[in-house]
């Protein structure tokens, strides 16, 4: 190696990115970091024990050697030539005294000479160097060189403004020598160039905490009046064409072969930049500190060790965490004994199963992985907390520790035990109940829903109800139904009758009463209780139709009897005869009153079960003379019978049986035309009888020949071609009750435009011998 050299001066320049480092930042942080990493200067930092904490990627370069391979490790194990040299002894000296040391040094196992600065304090050392190898021949040709002095001062002015750091050169009473280009685009082109420090006033700057500089408290200022360099100072200024910067300041007195001083740099560098990133971080920081404060779960964030890093307010107190520090300095497993971390059914977690573990082995804990833990609260009882959470990782994708969110859910597995057993009582009812959220959302649906609507509860939770069943109000079917989630949110009940549409497309009536439910603190729903009302609201159409019919049919044959009355009591006033035909006229009137209020009483006891019939063996030929005979008598029209000549016998109500052919045969002379005959006939059909009335009215559409033996049910449009009114629609239905009360069956066969055959089937009262049925007329 050769001498080790202190030469009065730094002997090689500093990089574009470079600035002096204080030895506190052995441990530099994420900025500083980045400006280490960018600087073409080789830098280490070695901690109280000659331990490397930090190398740059440029010191990789210089020592031959990867940091992976150095960090942790004693410098002079590592470089073992190096003990006893000039390295050891500066570094020493540096450490010893507390003052910089500046020296260069060659190193003859990587044949490099090195400039090397290095920066003490009582926490290691800081060592800025570079391989200054190739100044080691111009070293040697110094003397040489001498008279080339004036071409070295233009190098070094050439160098100097080449530098983008600002650098200021000033002699010993603080009179500027040199100012680089950096240092005047940082202060302006027209920065002047000070004649001692007294004019380092016409700077302006301030200091962090807002008062302006002196003078005389200048960095450079400062530096030549004790002959200690100052770095690293924080300041704003104002530069000449008015911007304000911020700059990191460092200042380095000079001093000769005798340890005078001669003068100082100044080393000046622009980290407005760098410092409003810093203070936008700061306040993002600030924001997230105040979010993390403000979240209402518990929130806790481990490292990669499973030691708390960090928790929020609502964490400490659900966790009783009096002395935080104490508590997250307890491992893992201590804590989780010390809140009885247990799984539902009372079981301790084993390690692997704790959440945190869980967590830093990679997996994520949400929705249906997230499990519910059972721990002990601060005041000795039992809460469950529900636990989510994920693993953090570096930008590598190695994991360096997790965040987890407990949620107190105590009380919401007390409500959805107690719901599931209002459930299974709900699932016992016989009504569609379901419950749904205010903005509709079906969250449970019980089997009576299913039952009423088609939908099974998985094909209904998650649906929007008044989607699913096409809602609308009953009372009002231009409103739209969310009138009613307002008024049940208002006033927490409502009732009245909706149309709904089933699965099958069915539209429905129902009765609803929806109620407003608090489930917990925060969340609210709607109970929903439906009744199918659709065939009673059909029931009060028809009767309400009924009502008008009968109304209208009664009013008719009163209107004739009584003005037939007031004829015969002018007649009588007037000493005349009655004619016998006016009689007929008003008794027939009086006959179809009757028989409209037989028909009426006949339905309500049919609909009350209260109807019956008294069956006797009787001659089905007697009943169709019988029947035939009144209605031609009535209704002055002839009707054509087509009797066997055997007389057939079955076990019926006669007087019902009568009515029944008495309403077929009077709604076929009613439909068809007065010149056309009805035909009523008998015949046998095996061990059944069939009578049929037949006419050649205009027949029935075949959509309505489903429909003619319902109550109430009048085919539309349909013309009375003979008699009065078209009736109340209740004798073809109490023909087929009462033919079914009998034992038998009704049907109608007919083609529009050809008239109509209803045909009723009876069961024989007994098998006859064989007969030939030979019609009569």
């Amino acid at each position: 190696m050769e001498p080790s050299q202190h030469p009065t001066q730094p002997a090689f320049a500093l990089d574009a990115e470079q600035l002096p480092f204080s030895t506190a930042m052995i441990q530099p942080d994420v900025a500083s970091v980045t400006i280490l990493e960018r600087m073409t200067d080789a830098f280490f930092a070695l901690d109280a024990a000659w331990r490397f904490t930090y190398l740059n990627a440029a010191a990789e370069v210089a020592l031959g050697q990867q940091r992976a391979d150095l960090l942790g490790r004693n410098v002079w194990e590592a470089f073992p030539e190096a003990v006893g040299s000039t390295f050891q002894r500066e570094y020493e000296r540096a450490r010893a005294t507390g003052q910089l040391a500046l020296f260069k040094e060659y190193y003859s196992p990587l044949a490099k000479l090195f400039a090397v600065r290095a920066y003490p304090d009582a926490d290691g050392l800081a060592v800025f160097f570079q391989d200054v190898t190739a100044q080691r021949q111009l070293t040697e040709q110094e003397t040489a060189l001498r008279d080339a002095a004036a071409t070295q001062a233009r190098l070094l002015d050439a160098v100097l403004d080449a530098l983008p750091t600002g650098v200021a050169i000033t002699r010993a009473d603080g009179s500027g020598v040199r100012l680089n280009r950096a240092f005047r685009t940082i202060w302006g082109m027209d920065a002047p160039l000070p004649a001692n420090t007294a004019e380092y006033g016409l700077y302006r700057g301030w200091w962090p905490n807002g008062q302006p500089i002196a003078a005389d408290a200048w960095t450079m200022a400062r530096a030549l009046a004790t002959g200690q360099p100052i770095t690293d100072e924080l300041i704003t200024i104002m530069s000449f064409d008015g911007v304000r910067k911020v700059i990191l300041n460092s200042a380095l007195p000079l001093f000769d072969a005798t340890g005078a001083l001669i003068g100082g740099v100044n080393v000046m560098l622009d980290v407005t930049r760098e410092q409003r990133l810093q203070e936008d971080l700061a306040a993002r920081v600030q924001q997230l500190e105040g979010i993390f404060a403000a979240i209402t779960d518990a929130l806790l964030i481990y490292d990669a060790q499973g030691r708390i890093i960090e928790t929020n307010p609502v964490a400490r107190a659900l966790l009783g965490i009096n002395d935080q520090a104490e508590y997250e300095a307890l491992p893992l497993m201590e804590r989780a004994m010390a809140r009885a971390a247990r799984d539902l059914e009372g079981n301790p977690l084993p390690p692997d199963q704790l959440p945190p573990q869980r967590l830093l082995h990679g997996e994520i804990l949400s929705g249906a992985t997230s499990p519910d833990l059972l721990i002990q609260g601060p005041d000795g009882g039992d809460i469950i907390l529900n636990v989510s959470g994920a693993p953090l990782r570096a930008s590598d994708g190695a994991i360096t520790g997790a965040i987890i969110i407990d949620r107190d859910v105590t009380e919401r597995r007390r409500l959805e035990l107690e719901a599931a057993r209002q459930a299974a009582l709900l699932e016992q009812a016989h009504e569609a109940m379901f419950v749904r959220t205010l903005n509709g959302t079906i969250v449970y649906w019980n089997q009576g829903a299913t039952d009423l609507y088609g939908w099974t509860s998985a094909d209904a939770v998650g649906q929007i109800s008044h989607d699913l069943f096409q809602t609308r109000l009953a009372a009002a079917p231009e409103d739209h139904p969310t009138i009613v989630d307002a008024l049940v949110a208002h006033t927490g009940i409502w009732t009245g009758e909706l149309f709904h549409t089933t699965r099958a497309g069915a539209r429905i009536i129902v009765a609803s009463r929806q109620s407003l439910v608090n489930y917990g603190a925060d969340e609210r729903f709607v109970l929903e209780t439906n009744r199918d009302i659709t065939d009673r609201k059909q029931l009060e159409q028809e009767r309400e139709a009924m009502l008008h019919s009968v109304a209208h049919e009664l009013n008719t044959p009163l209107t004739s009897v009584k003005a037939q009355l007031q004829l015969m009591q002018r007649r009588a006033g007037r000493g005349e005869v009655v004619a016998p035909e006016q009689v007929g006229r008003v008794l027939s009137g009086v006959a179809r009153m009757e028989r409209l209020v037989r028909d009426l009483l006949d339905a309500a006891r049919l609909e009350t079960g209260h109807l019956t019939v008294t069956p006797e063996r009787v001659s089905l030929r007697t009943l169709c003379q019988q029947a035939a005979e009144e209605q031609q008598a009535a209704n002055e029209r002839p009707i054509t019978l087509a009797l066997p000549a055997k007389d057939l016998f079955a076990e019926v109500d006669p007087e019902r049986f009568v009515q029944v052919l008495t309403n077929l045969l009077s709604n076929a002379l009613k439909y068809s035309p007065p010149a056309t005959p009805v035909t009523l006939r008998l015949v046998r059909q095996g061990k059944q009888a069939r009578i049929s009335v037949t006419d050649q009215g205009p027949g029935i559409p075949q959509e309505a020949q489903a429909h003619l033996f319902e109550r109430f049910y009048r085919v539309p449009d349909t013309v009375v071609q003979h008699g009065s009114g078209v009736g109340l629609g209740l004798g073809l239905f109490l023909v087929r009750r009462l033919v079914e009360l009998q034992g038998g069956q009704v049907g109608v066969a007919s083609t529009p435009g050809a008239g109509a055959t209803f045909w009723v089937t009876l069961p024989l009262a007994s098998v006859s011998a064989s007969q030939t049925d030979r019609p009569t007329t």
